[in-house]
């Protein structure tokens, strides 16, 4: 709520303003790389300040521009007066913003745009939304989404949008958001989409010149393709495919009448040939006669599972995945209608949901009068199931509820996760439940979310729960309220088990980034690595897969693949894994794929021993291997590392620096990069010179994601 600013038009007026004298744009299918980090965007693509710290230039009005180093600021047409600096002309002190003593740009309502005189690819900034924080005259803090929008614009006669996307800043810290766009633009414009009356401000600007590497979909599999271990080809995949550890599981009918769940390994890299888990002609283990269908199946590290059925039978199945030969093995039983409910009655007589985390495969269970969340814990070789053990059924109190669960609809699991949606009278809610390695007994479950949680950045409280996903400690999921529904995310701590309070990541105000208008509607969600993807709907048929915590679009109905147009995609609970994302997808032909895409974010950790991080000089002897150890939580192929790298850098060596000696060296002719699936770690034979003795060097490590890591080294 600054002071002297006129918000004489409401929000929509606005922006329709903000745009006039520009024709309707032409859209280009950029891919988009979003940032939330300041030093990873640097890294990355290589962009470097373009303003410097804002000057004091004092009032902006409508229609005039303003200079700071390479990028020209001006408040969008029918936008309230802008600020570049100025709180000392505006009366209220030397700063917009108290904690932080520099110039920000401050409007009442943030649509301003920012334009370069050369196109560039990336452009990052600083913003600062305050809640606790906020200055007596910033308004009333909330929550605001903003619509972020890059041009080419090359006269008056032109004018491409190349792609959109949308934040949500965090509250009372100087945060950054920046993308990396594969086509050049020369305006990036922001508006405010929730019509907020409160402050938010804007710092330092940032520009690059290196295009993004374009996203690329990669076919794993397709109609027309061979049907390994029958005859004819496939047809359709009727299910959305997962994801875990690079390999992909997927469900396959065929030409012939086939139907069977495959494997597409991660060694050798995507696309590799589909292998079979199960098909109509795989005996039925712990049972009789062979499969006649299947309705789900999943992946996860070194086993492929799923829902199968035979003549008066089904059963929860999983079969090893050996690393090499890829053969995978006979499927084994996790549960059938032989097997004794735990901690009910008789036994099972149906199974309706699967999943799988670390070590475990859970499903649910029903009985005669009973319905349950069971798992079961899967070692890894040999792969025995585990007898089932109860995480919930109708006996179960619902915590922070009344009385007993009366059903269970999704179930996912991740990271020593299970978590479900379950009912009781009146009642529905998000659940998960810890389950400890050894052994395995499945911890109370505890609320994520319920009807009586208050809706994020909405109004009132849920009314319904839908999809589901767990993993990395993360829980997202959809819920609906009172002409509501969102996509929602958590983060669950390790001990004790106590889930912090939901966050928006998309709802029914979310501008649909390259779209047109708000989201309608959201059908599935899946989590890692602290990204969220899924899949949302708008008007005029639009529906796509987008991915945040920044948000922008993976892939959307009507975009081309391969030369052929989308009229249908599907996605899974376990589609996201790290970097890669699986997804099925219907082209206007009818012809259906399967994709993997890598999403330009990897999920690295290390390095490990016997090299030691930053700020430890590495002590070494010139002309050695050093074996440099990291993981990029899977396996992500052996094409990871950005061009010309990694490489080495002389530097000073540091006399105050702890020094610690490489224990671990190997006799190498060349550098070389290897994978090993067990440790799930890389191992990079780095080849050192002996004319380097006496001297200290920088190790960096860069990945195709633009990200780099770094070591010191002191030889000897």
């Amino acid at each position: 709520m600054l002071p002297r600013f006129r918000h004489g038009l409401p929000l929509a007026a606005a922006l329709v303003l903000g745009l006039a004298g520009l024709l309707p744009p032409a859209f280009a299918q950029a891919t988009l790389q979003t940032f939330d980090d300041k030093a990873a965007f640097l890294a990355a693509t290589g962009a470097a300040n373009a303003t410097g710290p804002l000057p004091d230039l004092g009032v902006v009005p409508e229609g005039e521009f303003r200079t700071v180093g390479s990028i020209t600021f001006s408040p969008l047409a029918g936008a309230p007066t802008m600020y570049i600096g100025g709180a000392s002309s505006a009366g209220v002190g030397p700063y917009w913003y108290p904690p932080i003593p520099a110039q920000f740009i401050a409007l009442g309502q943030e649509n301003f745009q920012a334009d370069v005189a050369a196109p560039v690819f990336s452009m990052g900034f600083e913003i600062v939304e305050p809640a606790a924080t906020m200055p007596a005259w910033g308004g009333t803090a909330g929550p605001t989404t903003f619509l972020v929008t890059l041009y080419n614009v090359s006269g008056p006669e032109s004018n491409t949008q190349v792609g959109q996307f949308t934040f949500d800043a965090p509250d009372d810290v100087l945060a950054f958001v920046g993308v990396w766009s594969n086509l050049p633009f020369n305006r990036l414009t922001i508006t405010d989409t929730t019509g907020n009356n409160d402050d938010e401000y804007f710092g330092q600007f940032y520009t690059g010149t290196t295009p993004a590497p374009p996203r690329t979909y990669t076919s794993v599999t397709s109609s027309g393709s061979a049907v390994p271990g029958a005859t004819g080809v496939f047809t359709s995949f009727p299910q959305s495919p997962a994801v875990a550890k690079g390999g992909i599981a997927f469900l396959g009918l065929g030409s012939a009448g086939s139907s069977g769940v495959y494997y597409i390994p991660p060694n050798p890299v995507i696309p590799g040939n589909p292998v079979k888990v199960a098909d109509l002609f795989t005996a039925i283990p712990a049972g009789a006669g062979t499969f006649t269908g299947f309705s789900q199946t999943l992946a996860s590290s070194g086993v492929a599972a799923f829902l199968g059925a035979g003549s008066a039978q089904q059963g929860v199945y999983i079969t090893e995945i050996p690393p090499n030969p890829i053969i995978p093995g006979n499927p084994v039983k996790v549960a059938n209608l032989s097997t004794a409910i735990p901690s009910g009655t008789g036994a099972f007589t149906g199974f309706s949901a699967l999943a799988l985390g670390d070590s475990l495969a859970a499903f649910l269970g029903t009985g005669s009068a009973q319905q349950g969340v069971y798992l079961s814990a899967i070692p890894p070789n040999p792969v025995i199931p585990g007898n089932p053990v109860k995480v919930a059924n109708f006996s179960t109190a619902i915590p922070s509820g009344a009385g007993a669960f009366t059903s269970f609809s999704a179930l996912a699991a991740g990271g020593g996760l299970i978590g479900f949606i379950g009912s009781g009278v009146a009642q529905q809610g998000v659940y998960i439940s810890a389950i400890p390695p050894n052994p395995i007994i499945p911890g109370n479950p505890v609320k994520v979310a319920d009807l009586a949680s208050a809706i994020p950045a909405g109004s009132g409280t849920f009314t319904s729960f839908s999809a589901l996903s767990v993993r990395d400690s993360t829980v997202a999921f959809v819920g609906a309220g009172t002409s509501q529904q969102g996509v929602y995310t958590t983060g669950i701590p390790p001990n004790p088990i106590i889930p912090g309070n939901p966050v928006r990541v998309a709802d029914l105000a979310t501008p649909i980034p390259q779209g047109t208008g708000t989201f309608t509607s959201f059908s599935s969600v899946s989590t890692s690595g602290g990204h969220v993807a899924f899949l949302g709907s708008g008007a005029g048929g639009q529906s796509g897969i987008y991915l945040a915590s920044i948000l922008t679009k993976v892939i959307a109905v009507g975009d081309t693949i391969d030369g052929k147009a989308v009229s249908d995609l599907r996605l899974g609970q376990s589609g996201l894994d790290g970097g890669t994302l699986t997804f099925g997808a219907t082209f206007a032909d009818a012809s259906q794929a399967v994709f993997a895409v890598y999403l330009n974010t990897y999920q690295f950790s290390g390095f490990f021993q016997p090299v030691d991080n930053l700020p430890v000089l590495n002590r070494v002897k010139g002309g050695q291997g050093v074996p440099v150890k990291f993981s990029l939580n899977g396996n992500e192929g052996l094409n990871i590392f950005a061009a010309g790298y990694p490489k080495s850098e002389q530097i000073v060596c540091d006399a105050n620096a702890s020094v610690d000696g490489i224990d671990q060296t190997v006799t190498a002719g060349a550098s070389s990069l290897s994978y090993t699936s067990g440790s799930d770690q890389y191992t990079y034979v780095w080849k050192t010179e002996k004319t380097w003795a006496n001297t200290c060097r920088q190790f960096v490590l860069r990945l195709k994601d633009g990200i780099a890591y770094r070591a010191n080294f002191k030889f000897d």
